[in-house]
This record gives C-alpha cells, sequence and structure tokens, in this order.
C-alpha cells in the first residue's frame, strides 16, 4: 500500500462506521517475527473478530492492524460496509478517468444520473474513496 492508503487505513479502524469482515485482508503495520517467520498480513476469520493468525492451538492478534485497501476481497467488504452505514443499498465506486468517486443513483434519470456521497469524486485509488466514505459517515 502507498503512505497516503495506509494513513487513510488508520484513520479508518478508528471510525464509528468500521469493523472487521470476515475475509478482509489485514496487514500489520508492526510485523512479528516468530521462529524465523515474519507475520505481517492476516486474513479475518469467519467470526469477523480482530485479526490475527494462529500457531498450533494458540492465536496470535496482530498488534496495529488496518484493512488492506488494494485487497479485492478487503474492497468487497468496505463496498458492503460503506453501503451499511449511508444506508444506500445501490451505493456504487466508479473510476472516472484517474480517480474514484462513491456514487448513488438519485432516481431522476434513471441509471444515468447519480449522487456522490459525502462529495467524495477525486480519490486516487478505490479502496480510499470507500475508506472515506466509512469515515464521512455518522455510522452509530
Amino acid at each position: 500500500m502507498t503512505d497516503e492508503e495506509i494513513a487513510v487505513a488508520r484513520e479508518l479502524v478508528k471510525a464509528r462506521g468500521f469493523r472487521w469482515v470476515a475475509g478482509m485482508l489485514a496487514v500489520d503495520l508492526q510485523p512479528q517475527v516468530w521462529d524465523g517467520i515474519r507475520i505481517g498480513a492476516a486474513r479475518v476469520d469467519e467470526d469477523g473478530d480482530r485479526p490475527g493468525w494462529s500457531y498450533g492451538h494458540a492465536w496470535y492478534p496482530l498488534d496495529t492492524p488496518v484493512p488492506d485497501l488494494t485487497d479485492p476481497a478487503t474492497l468487497g467488504c468496505l463496498l458492503a460496509l460503506t453501503r451499511e452505514v449511508w444506508g444506500q443499498p445501490d451505493l456504487y465506486v466508479m473510476r472516472e478517468g484517474a480517480t474514484w468517486g462513491v456514487h448513488y443513483p438519485d432516481g431522476s434519470y434513471g441509471h444515468d444520473s447519480s449522487e456522490t456521497v459525502a462529495g467524495l469524486w477525486d480519490e486516487p485509488s478505490e479502496g480510499i474513496a470507500l475508506a472515506r466514505a466509512i469515515i464521512a459517515s455518522r455510522a452509530d
């Protein structure tokens, strides 16, 4: 991930609308080394708990996990969370030229017209656009 993606991911995990979802890829910003193996990422298990990894019968949570904003499965989970926190089941993310935006249909011209979520239309990546939409939500 880029430095900007890491900074946005750090902000995202603090947002009220964020939660870990099964299938997300978490990156540990302070990777651990166990038996000579560097553990720097883990998938969130089906329980959706804090990401970590198992070794034998023990469970080791990642110390400083953030979602990988470039991982396809994580992007799908972030899209679902964004729809949930904004209450917009038709919300979608779209690339326009070199930038990304989060939109929902406004209904005035069928599928040809849309509104942006929280003014997010000029983001450098899909992951950043979705993360910033969750951060901008007022989810309880």
